[in-house]
């Protein structure tokens, strides 16, 4: 009787677990991350994982490292005008949010954690800036200030997916009677007119940032 040769398993590596770990949140959601789940996805025991990483923590922030990478794996050829640059990357960003929703929190938790996991693209960044005549601070606040625009864009975004339904339209008539430009703001409202808000709030940043360099174009 002849038997079946073994079944070769992929060696656990970190690279492997922090893959899986993205995976099983963009699959089940962040809540859902524990490494005792993660384990049993990879077919070994928790316990394995502490070989490769430290703790939840180290995980997690792994976990950004990969998503951040996928910024600089899109990122254009550096020389063009920092405006441009900034622009294509809040772009990009908003993107790597659409990618991965359950996993984009991760980088609105702990500012510092996401800055080291994404140096590469941060430090790049602040260059550019500081190349235009940007002086140290004003870039950092610069950089920040377009970060905290996608997330929070983004973050509202996802969070709309929750929400409860619009107003009636017999509601909104009413509150037209009495509040005619606020039931005309409302009505501007809907899935259709996101892209055009961010893309409006975008250049209005870019644009203060702008006038408050020693360049301004």
């Amino acid at each position: 009787m002849s038997s079946s040769p073994p079944v070769e398993r992929t060696p656990l590596s970190r690279e492997r677990v922090i893959a899986a770990a993205l995976r099983l949140i963009d699959e089940r959601g962040l809540a859902q991350l524990s490494m005792r789940r993660l384990g049993a996805e990879l077919g070994v025991e928790a316990m394995s994982l502490y070989k490769h990483v430290a703790n939840k923590d180290a995980l997690l922030d792994g976990v950004r490292e990969l998503l951040l990478s996928e910024l600089a794996d899109d990122a254009p050829a550096a020389g063009e005008d920092w405006t441009q640059e900034l622009l294509a990357f809040a772009r990009r960003y908003r993107a790597l949010g659409r990618a991965h929703p359950e996993a984009f929190s991760l980088l609105a938790r702990g500012a510092d954690r996401a800055y080291v996991a994404g140096r590469a693209s941060a430090e790049a960044g602040l260059r550019s800036l500081l190349a235009a005549g940007f002086d140290a601070d004003t870039a950092a606040y610069a950089l920040r200030s377009v970060v905290r625009y996608v997330l929070g864009f983004s973050l509202i975004d996802m969070a709309g997916e929750d929400a409860p339904a619009p107003l009636p339209p017999s509601e909104l008539d009413a509150l037209a009677r009495e509040q005619p430009m606020v039931a005309g703001l409302m009505r501007s409202l809907g899935t259709g007119t996101e892209d055009p808000l961010f893309e409006f709030g975008l250049q209005a940043l870019i644009t203060g940032i702008a006038s408050m360099g020693p360049v301004a174009r």
